[in-house]
């Protein structure tokens, strides 16, 4: 069945109210099949603007923190077919996209070291990735400072607060 939903404001409407049925408890796989019936593919774009409005109408910006992960296993299949711009090398995207990548890099070889303890040469290893893993503030403290303001002034609040609220839960305390 190919009752995909065209109109920008439907599809909005609908996209809206599969993320609230899934903060009311709603099943992730049937909201999935919803979603692939009804929407079929949504951007990250409007996956924003969409958690923007929902917190704008009252939704607590940690609810959707909370269920960041699930929004996103709602929509993966439709995110992971679309193809992104290049980006090019020292375009602030571009360098926080590899920071990520970097940091998950990082995190695979802490794993592989750490079950390699107690062996001295493993700890020794555990150490500079702990240490390289650390970086990763700075990464966040760039997006915080430098593009949560531009979201901000543009109206956009919402995914720099969700954002912001993970990478607090990141940082060590």
């Amino acid at each position: 069945m190919s009752e995909h939903i065209n109109n920008s404001e439907k599809r909005k409407q609908a996209v809206k109210s599969m993320i609230l049925d899934l903060h009311s408890g709603g099943d992730v796989e049937e909201v999935k099949g919803r979603f692939r019936t009804l929407v079929g593919d949504v951007s990250a774009v409007e996956i924003a603007r969409i958690e923007q409005e929902l917190i704008s109408e009252g939704l607590p910006a940690e609810d959707v923190q909370a269920l960041c992960d699930v929004h996103v296993s709602v929509f993966r299949e439709s995110l992971d077919g679309q193809t992104s711009p290049e980006m090019t090398p020292g375009h602030p995207v571009h360098t926080w996209k590899y920071e990520n990548f970097a940091a998950a890099e990082v995190l695979k070889l802490l794993k592989e070291v750490v079950a390699q303890l107690p062996a001295p040469e493993a700890l020794a290893r555990t150490r500079t990735h702990t240490r390289q893993l650390s970086e990763v503030t700075r990464a966040y403290d760039r997006l915080e400072n430098l593009l949560f303001p531009v979201l901000e002034r543009h109206g956009v609040s919402g995914p720099s607060t969700v954002m912001w609220g993970i990478q607090d839960d990141i940082r060590p305390t």
